[in-house]
């Protein structure tokens, strides 16, 4: 069996710039090449449920005419997953509280189905009060 999220890993960490001048060129075109430096990995675990999970890919780089550093968060998925936009918030706050640095959170999606349009929105409320609504890039292959 493929590893589909290692093979995506290992392809955009060796081709970070190229993988986001093909589908971010206006960000790849803002970033120093540079400055972009490789951060360690992160490993986290959900307090409630016990599962560790790692972080696929961090990048700091430096934007140009941003007084701050910022990091890329990018993570791969091979599968669907109800619960993906909740893991990918929590891995975004889990860095800024670590970093307190800007993220720009990016997903990217090889599953072959379902085809629908894969959400790019997390949010958290109570009833009709939404406290937080998360957005983030998505990469869907089979769209």
């Amino acid at each position: 069996m493929i590893d589909h999220d290692a093979l995506f890993k290992t392809v955009i960490a060796e081709f970070f710039l190229e993988f986001l001048q093909l589908f971010f060129p206006d960000l790849a075109a803002d970033i120093d090449p540079a400055s972009i430096i490789e951060k360690e990995q992160e490993l986290l675990t959900d307090l409630k449920g016990g599962q560790t999970n790692r972080i696929d890919l961090i990048r700091q780089v430096q934007l140009n005419q941003e007084p701050t550093l910022v990091l890329i968060l990018v993570e791969a998925q091979s599968y669907d997953d109800k619960e993906f936009g909740e893991r990918l918030f929590r891995y975004y706050t889990r860095l800024y509280d670590k970093y307190r640095l800007p993220v720009v959170p990016m997903a990217v999606l090889s599953y072959d189905s379902p085809k629908a349009k894969a959400p790019n929105i997390f949010k958290l409320g109570v009833r009709d009060f939404i406290a937080v609504t998360f957005n983030y890039f998505t990469i869907q292959l089979n769209r």
